[in-house]
Order: structure tokens, then sequence, then C-alpha cells
């Protein structure tokens, strides 16, 4: 079995390629073969496509490392399964559970250690739409053999290769960040100078890169467990100057200079009267200020009811409740009037109502305009907008069309962005198109009606 680690470390173009690998798990029949030179994170990606597709599918996970022979995978695999040991037996299984709606993810590590003939007989049960999905890693020899097997198996688009490749200095940064913090600690240990020479030292391979992480960090251990020689002698310098002190000094000069510690010691926690200020004097002013604020209080409170009178002599009185009239130039007007000063409250609850009324509203989705009784090509499904939408620019500049576009639904629970091409008039039309986009891309479009589209376009969008 493989064994899965809690969280393998993907960053950057890992998690599109996880992305990718999950979609065609989902959706495709397509074999994927991971390729890639050692520790460039073969096994990490398998583990992360382990860890998901278990979640609602059954999944059969093993390396080749320990289950070689045909002999041995069979039985593996009919013990997953709780079937007698023989294949018709197996496929017979992993029929009744696609006839279920469920699916069965075989996912073989190191597989470029199988012989020929069992690729051959494990990417024969993935052809058919009711066999299992497959997923095998390896050195680039796999990726040879399983090109001769497509071809045995009179496949012409039987393959979804994912090379692994170095990560850069940035994704080398996200990868660094992401250790610390599975090791517990809330900001990176080492700073970025350090990060781009272990980048550069171990070439942005992320198995010796984790492993020189797992190096500083257990250095920084070392040294925090280290005991500082500076205290070391200083303890022993106070253990000598005490015993010789026990030995020399006198009890009677003992007891003179504890009595001289505590007479210094009083004086200098007795506080000293010059300028301090009296008890009485200290209420006084505390009253007095308190008496200040309250009038204050009192002016502000009163201020939302002024009365302005126009006398003839052409001056204005302002009379404010407790407290003298005060005189100021006249305004134009003659008139007695009462001055109303709308509260804070209302002046925020009018904020309000005009924004949301001069909010403009999110525009349709351009899929959601097209004809019901249409069809779309559903190109890739991903977990985050980021990959659909480098996806979606690959394809486009892969196919010349401006008609892709990407929608946010939901799958299973979680955001889920979809890559579509689209609209097709007729379901002839749309997989013909399928059909010539296969050829290009290496990945088999799913022709869906334009109506379920629109249907998972107005889960997040009513």
């Amino acid at each position: 079995m493989v064994h899965v680690t809690p969280k393998p470390i993907l960053v950057g173009e890992r998690i599109q390629q996880l992305d990718m690998l999950l979609h065609i798990q989902e959706f495709s029949s397509m074999i994927a073969v991971i390729t890639g030179h050692a520790q460039m994170g073969k096994t990490a990606l398998l583990e992360s496509a382990v860890s998901q597709l278990s979640i609602h599918h059954q999944v059969i996970s093993f390396s080749a490392a320990e289950t070689q022979s045909e002999n041995q995978v069979l039985h593996l695999v009919s013990d997953q399964l709780h079937v007698n040991h023989d294949w018709q037996s197996i496929e017979q299984a992993v029929l009744d559970i696609h006839q279920q709606g469920e699916t069965v993810n075989v996912l073989i590590d190191d597989a470029h250690l199988l012989s020929f003939e069992l690729l051959e007989i494990l990417a024969a049960r993935a052809v058919n739409e009711d066999g299992w999905h497959l997923v095998l890693t390896g050195d680039d020899t796999l990726f040879d053999k399983m090109l001769q097997v497509q071809n045995d198996l009179h496949h012409s688009n039987l393959i979804h290769h994912i090379e692994l490749a170095a990560i850069n200095v940035e994704e080398a940064t996200d990868f660094a960040a992401e250790f610390f913090k599975r090791e517990g600690s809330d900001s990176v240990a080492i700073s970025q100078q350090k990060i781009e020479h272990l980048w550069a030292l171990t070439s942005g391979v992320p198995g010796k890169l984790l492993d020189a992480l797992l190096n500083e960090k257990q250095e920084k251990v070392v040294e925090a467990s280290r005991f500082p020689l500076g205290h070391v002698a200083a303890v022993c310098l106070i253990a000598i100057a005490l015993v010789f002190s026990s030995i020399y000094q006198e009890e009677g000069n003992e007891l003179d200079a504890v009595e001289q510690i505590i007479a210094s010691s009083s004086e200098i926690i007795e506080p000293q009267s010059t300028g301090a200020e009296k008890p009485a004097q200290a209420d006084e002013r505390l009253e007095s200020g308190f008496n200040t604020r309250s009038k204050s209080n009192e002016i502000v409170s009163d201020t939302s009811q002024i009365d302005i009178d126009t006398k003839p002599a052409k001056q204005t009185v302002i009379t404010v409740k407790g407290s003298e009239p005060t005189i100021v130039q006249p305004k134009t007007s003659t008139a007695s009037a009462t001055l109303s000063i709308p509260s804070t409250a209302e002046l925020k609850a009018e904020s309000v109502v005009k924004i949301a009324e001069s909010k403009p509203k999110p525009p349709l989705h351009p899929l959601l305009e097209a004809p019901a009784n249409g069809f779309a090509l559903q190109l890739l499904g991903v977990r985050n907008r980021a990959s659909a939408e480098k996806v979606m620019a690959e394809f486009k500049q892969a196919l010349g069309s401006d008609q892709l576009s990407v929608y946010e639904t939901t799958y299973k629970g979680q955001p889920w962005f979809v890559v579509v091409y689209g609209p097709v008039n007729t379901k002839k039309a749309a997989n013909l198109k399928a059909g010539s986009i296969a050829k290009r891309l290496q990945n088999q479009p799913w022709v869906r009606p334009m109506a379920k589209i629109q249907e998972d376009i107005r889960r997040i969008h009513p």
C-alpha cells in the first residue's frame, strides 16, 4: 500500500496539476501518467489525489516497489474488492460498483517497475467507460511503455501525461512557509536569503528542498538546547564567592550588614513628604474637573435646541439653555426659526440607502443568455479560479477561439470552477467539435446540455 503522509506540500503549479488529475479521474476514462526525476514530488502528488478521491470513491493504491508481479497485484486488488482471485471476478465487481453510480480508482506509485504485460492488463480494464480509473507514477521509461500499450490497444487518446519539473524560487518560498506552518511555527524561521540559497543548492527539487528544511529545523533545535558557556562561568564564580563569604565572614558582621540593608530599604520605600499634594487638595481638584466636564456635557447635549431670534437692531441673539445669550452678526433672513440637526443614526441610514440604490447589479454570465436548448463542451473543472483561468488561457491559445468561458458552481459542497466551450447549437455539432478538440488537447471534452450548465450557474448567481 502507498503510505499516505498527513498533508504533502503542494504549491504553485503542483496545485494546478492536482486539479487536472482530479478532473480526469472524475470525468474521463483517460489514464493519467505522472513522470519526473527522483524526489520531484510524484509520490506527494499521488498521495494528495488519494486523499481527495477516497472521500467519495473506492480507492485502491499501492507501490510497485512492494507489489510487482501479476499474481501479487491480482491478490491485492481482489482482496480490496472482496472477490475471488481472478481478473473476471474483479471486472464484474468494478462493473457492479459502476452501475451503483460509483467508481473504482486505482493509483500505483513506481509503476515503471511493473512489467509491460501487467501494464497492458491494467490499462485494458481502464479503457471501457464502466472500467476503473487508473493513475500511474514513475520515471521517464513509464511514459515510453504506456505509449506502446496505447498502440497495442489501438487507442489514439488513452494517456494524459503530467511531467513534473523543478519548482521556481517563488514556489520555494511558499513551500518553506507551508513547511514551517505545519511544524507549528507562526512565521518562517529562516530568512528569504537562506530560502533562496537552499533553493539554489537543491536545484528546486521539492524532495531535496524538504530535506534541507528539515536539517535547518534540526539545527535550530540543537542551537536552542545548548547552555551558554558564559552562564556556566558566571554561576561558578557566584558559587565560589558565596563559599568564601560563608567561611571568613563573622556572625556579628553578618547581622550588622542585614540591619543596614533593612534600614536602607525602609528609606527607599518611605515616600517623601516634600512637594506631595495633600489629600484635600487632590479631592478639590478632582471635583473641580468633574464639574467642568459635567457643564460642558450639558451644553453640548442641549445644542440640538437652539432658538434664533432676529432683533430690529440687525443683531442675532442665540439663546442656549443653561448659558448666557451670545450676539453674532445677522443673517439675511429676518424671520425667527428653529434649527433642527439630524442625528448621526439618520445620516448613516440615509447614506446606506443611497449607496444601495447606486450600487450596480453584477452582469449576468454570458451563458445564461444562450438558448437553453443548445449545448456546450466542458473542458475542465477545478477547485480554484486561478487554475481555471490559467488553463482557459492555454486552451484559448491552442484552439484560437473566443468561445471559452469560466463559471463558478458547487461540487460536493465545495466551490467548483468550470471551463466550457460554447454555446453550440446542436448535439451533433457539439460531438464533432468535441472530437476535434480532443485531438488538439489530448483531453476528451464532456458534451453537456446548456440548460444543465445554466442550472449550475444559478446555484451561485440565482
